[in-house]
């Protein structure tokens, strides 16, 4: 009996121990450990900027206005574009001879150029028509209209395409005097005259004139009239030749001159560079070419108002041509244009055709 009582104890024990614990709440799960803070994101690798280093060899000497002018627009551009176009400028001959520069900037040798397009008339004739067409043109603002917006862009970018090179834009120069050790008082003095004169159509009225003219390169124009090679020459506007000393060796300066009133010089840029630039440095190197070519001749033309009374102070005697004289030499200009280039080659013809139509709609 007893044994039975402690059975019964036991089991009303272990049934109220299962109630218990049935009705008692469940634990609370343990706390969850605090996620770690996000790492913060690694800055996007900055991407590394194409760098152009552009070599350009000029046609003047430092100092003088129209490398002025080119210098201050490559510093421009170098600023604009965070030194992404970067432009180093030489000395005439430094890196190659003139008549070599187009070529050379199509194989990269030069990147950036300032051409001096009548020298490569041996390429093409047209180039010379390029450079310069007295009698034909009135003003630089005309050549300028028609360039930029009856044709001429179009035909000479077509054109440099053909020898790797992407047309940025012009500059422009106003009349090179001719400096000379014999009076020019009149169109007969150019009989038997030695003269250093560029390739082209300023030559050819020279020579038609009974000039004898002999293509130096710029830099020897001052050596050769002190040795007296030449009896004459032209080089550029009056600052340029004042300030490589051509006072210095001669005794009278024909200016201004109907050879060459106005001189036309393409600016432009190995095209393959061209085709690797961002659409941004596209723009940029753009705007450099239309500030220098505007500058080289409103630069040249501020030191020229500072020198013309230099001459005549110098002992320089000034001479030109009459009005009578001026329509003659126009008027051979305007012959050897239509009967020499105007066959000479295809490009040539476009040329000529192209101005015609522009100027007939000028009236």
């Amino acid at each position: 009996m007893r044994n039975k009582i402690v059975m019964l104890v036991l089991s009303v024990a272990v049934i109220v121990s299962l109630v218990f614990i049935g009705c008692a709440p469940e634990a609370a799960p343990p706390p969850e450990e605090a996620a770690p803070p996000p790492e913060e994101a690694a800055p996007p690798a900055e991407v590394e900027q194409e760098v152009y280093d552009m070599k350009l060899q000029f046609w003047c000497e430092p100092g003088a206005s129209p490398w002025n002018a080119f210098e201050d627009a490559a510093d421009n551009l170098r600023v604009a574009t965070n030194g992404q176009i970067d432009i180093t400028m030489y000395t005439p001959g430094a890196l190659l001879d003139d008549p070599e520069v187009l070529p050379a900037l199509g194989e990269g040798i030069v990147d950036i150029q300032w051409l001096s397009i009548g020298d490569f008339d041996y390429l093409d004739p047209g180039f010379a028509l390029v450079a310069g067409m007295p009698g034909i043109w009135k003003d630089q603002e005309q050549v300028r209209e028609w360039f930029e917006h009856f044709g001429g862009r179009e035909l000479l970018d077509a054109k440099l395409q053909e020898y790797n090179v992407k047309l940025l834009n012009i500059g422009s120069k106003g009349s090179e005097g001719i400096w000379s050790n014999r009076s020019l008082d009149s169109l007969d003095a150019f009989e038997g005259l030695m003269m250093r004169c560029g390739a082209g159509v300023a030559a050819d009225i020279l020579n038609e004139l009974g000039t004898k003219t002999v293509d130096l390169p710029g830099e020897e124009t001052y050596s050769a009239l002190q040795t007296n090679v030449v009896d004459a020459a032209e080089f550029g506007m009056m600052g340029e030749c004042w300030g490589i000393g051509m006072q210095e060796v001669t005794k009278y300066v024909y200016w201004p001159s109907w050879h060459c009133p106005l001189y036309v010089g393409p600016i432009a840029v190995n095209l393959d560079e061209w085709n690797a630039m961002s659409d941004d440095l596209k723009q940029a190197i753009m705007y450099y070419a239309l500030e220098a070519g505007i500058n080289h001749n409103l630069y040249s033309q501020a030191e020229e108002i500072k020198v013309m009374p230099l001459v005549t102070e110098y002992g320089l005697t000034y001479q030109t041509a009459t009005p009578e004289e001026l329509a003659r030499v126009n008027e051979i200009s305007r012959d050897i244009i239509m009967n020499k280039y105007g066959t000479a080659s295809e490009f040539a013809a476009d040329i000529i055709e192209s101005v015609t139509s522009f100027q007939d709609k000028l009236g």
